[in-house]
């Protein structure tokens, strides 16, 4: 998780990376953090992310922990608990037993393993890099008398395909979108569902509060969850989708599921058998000579802009100099939908649905309501049109911000879209998911505020 969401005291001051809460320190967490020795791998991870990325930059301890990728984070936090709970049983004479649930290693070993593929160059600089770093460990580990003849870079490799192949991104909902990944984790029984590029399931990680913990065990921070989303048939598979479900064409799809798994799908979208699939590959297909590369680098760096906006508006600003940035979001926004229609890219492909969201979005930012309800409206148009191979969170959060600008407007149909965001989060994340209880109180709170307006303009009626 990222360090600014946890509270100092509750960060490990070795490394400054991990964060145990006060349960945990009861369960002597912080003790095998220490005398396993991956306190020690995980400062010299730090050290070297910091050597490698942060050039001239002068560091201090937390901010080189914060510059850690989650995947390498996940992967030495794997190994280490791996091997210590593989060779120091909890009844064994190990200075510290393992203060964690039984995990089923042979789960672990048999998961999907990724290549660490890349371009030569790319390979050369993780080689080094890691090679490097499994010799620090070592050397460190050694130097406090503890036994390193397991650290090999290949374990590394190994939990590294096995993290980036089967691997889940943790998320945080209330946050918007593009801020919401927070972390990575791995979920050993969730992680041999099928795919699909049409699914009938979708996997969640929910985060658990304090509140929500029982004290009497030992609760994870993370818990994944399977929500069907669709009807599944007795015998029929259970499917989720490995890749994100964004009105992709089926050569996209094809294209990334073979890079990142190494198969070629067969799923009711690929194959297009049914007119339904037929009629969604028609409405999302590429022109063949069409380049969207450039697009997308565009659209991710509008992105980016407008989330800074977005914090700016919550701070203190030049008001004319905000007002220039967002006209540049706007204008790079127009820029893409000429090249978007210029290549005769389908309005309901990922792109094209992407540049109405922004677009909206930025409108919103200077009250420009009215247009920006139009591009919401747009977006959810097209998607109904694809929603089988459409993330269902990705379109609840999207039904949100436009029900929010709505709500700017005094528009009655604020609530109905609430309402029907909620219906879809209770459907793909559950009831008692932190978002959608987030919204259950959004919709609590306007049906309050519409009974006080009621009571206080009867109140205001003249007496007969």
């Amino acid at each position: 998780m990222k360090l600014s969401q946890e509270c100092s005291s509750c960060i490990c001051s070795g490394c400054n990376v991990v964060s145990i809460c006060n349960q945990c320190n009861e369960k002597d967490v912080s003790v095998w953090h220490r005398q396993s020795g991956e306190c020690f791998a995980l400062q010299c991870l730090s050290v070297c992310n910091a050597a490698l990325f942060a050039g001239d930059q002068e560091l201090n301890e937390v901010e080189k922990a914060q510059m850690i990728d989650s995947s390498i984070l996940l992967a030495i936090r794997t190994i280490f608990r791996k091997w210590f709970e593989s060779n120091f049983r909890k009844d064994s004479a190990a200075l510290v037993s393992s203060p964690f649930p039984e995990l089923n290693w042979s789960l672990y070993d048999n998961l999907y393993t990724t290549d660490i593929s890349g371009t030569t160059e790319e390979r050369d600089h993780y080689d080094i890099a890691m090679n490097g770093l499994c010799n620090l460990i070592k050397e460190t580990l050694t130097s406090h008398k503890k036994d390193t003849s397991w650290i090999t870079k290949e374990l590394f490799d190994d939990a590294m395909g096995k993290i980036i192949g089967c691997g889940h991104s943790v998320t945080d909902l209330n946050q918007s979108l593009g801020c919401q990944s927070i972390g990575r984790t791995l979920f050993f029984e969730h992680s041999f569902y099928n795919h699909s590029c049409a699914p009938n399931a979708f996997l969640s990680c929910n985060l658990q509060s304090q509140d929500e913990a029982n004290p009497k065990e030992h609760i994870c921070a993370v818990e994944a969850r399977l929500h069907c989303i669709k009807d599944i048939e007795q015998n029929d598979n259970v499917c989720i989708s490995y890749i994100p479900t964004s009105g992709l064409d089926q050569a996209e799809r094809q294209t990334k599921l073979q890079q990142n798994y190494g198969f070629q799908c067969m799923c009711e979208a690929c194959e297009t058998k049914s007119s339904r699939m037929k009629d969604i590959e028609a409405l999302v297909q590429v022109p063949t000579d069409a380049d969207i590369t450039t697009v997308r680098e565009m659209q991710f760096q509008i992105h980016q802009n407008i989330l800074e906006l977005k914090q700016k508006s919550r701070e203190s600003f030049d008001m004319d100099n905000f007002q220039d940035e967002v006209n540049s979001c706007l204008m790079m926004i127009a820029m893409n939908k000429r090249g978007i229609a210029n290549q005769n890219i389908p309005q309901c492909h990922e792109i094209s649905m992407e540049n109405k969201r922004l677009y909206a979005s930025a409108l919103s930012l200077i009250d420009e309501n009215e247009k920006a309800i139009e591009e919401y409206v747009a977006f959810l148009e097209s998607v109904e049109k694809v929603n089988d191979i459409f993330d269902p969170v990705a379109v609840a959060t999207t039904r949100v911000e436009y029900a929010q600008t709505l709500k700017k407007l005094g528009n009655q149909k604020e609530k109905d879209e609430l309402e029907q965001a909620h219906d879809e989060l209770i459907l793909a994340l559950g009831k008692d998911h932190s978002f959608t209880k987030r919204i259950f109180e959004m919709l609590s709170n306007e049906s309050s505020q519409k009974i006080g307006q009621k009571r206080k303009a009867m109140d205001e009626i003249p007496a007969p």
